[in-house]
This record gives C-alpha cells, sequence and structure tokens, in this order.
C-alpha cells in the first residue's frame, strides 16, 4: 500500500486537485467544472476499495453518493 503514496508526483497533482476542487464546490465557483473532475476520480476511489481494500467500501460508496446527489441537484431543468 506504501507504493501509492512516496514520493509520487501524481498524487500530489491528484490531492492538489481534490482541494482545488472541493474549494470550487465549496465557493459556489464552476460547481460543475469541479465536479466532472472529480467524477473520475471518485469512481477510481470506488474501485479500489472494491477491488483492493474491502475495508473502507463504506466510506467509497458514501463519497460515491454524495458526489451524485450533489450532480443531481446541480442539473439544469
Amino acid at each position: 500500500m506504501g507504493i501509492f503514496f512516496t514520493n509520487n508526483p501524481n498524487f500530489y497533482l491528484l490531492k492538489g486537485l481534490e482541494i482545488i476542487c472541493g474549494i470550487a464546490i465549496l465557493g459556489g465557483y464552476y460547481k460543475r467544472l469541479a465536479m466532472v473532475i472529480l467524477a473520475p476520480i471518485v469512481v477510481n476511489i470506488l474501485l479500489f476499495h472494491v477491488f483492493l481494500a474491502p475495508a473502507g467500501l463504506p466510506m467509497a460508496i458514501v463519497l460515491t453518493g454524495l458526489l451524485a446527489y450533489l450532480a443531481y441537484t446541480e442539473r439544469e431543468e
């Protein structure tokens, strides 16, 4: 598991994107763009916990549900 977090520049890029998108969603700026960027990250988290680390699956399901709810509330009518 440690291989995912040791001096990997992609890890820092991913965490930076998550923080920037989280601030954008909380601040109300570019919510839809932030959700489009976060969607593949959340799906990746969900699939990681489904296939490799099932202990974290409940949190991944909650995270996926929250993003789906936010996408549902932000849709155009």
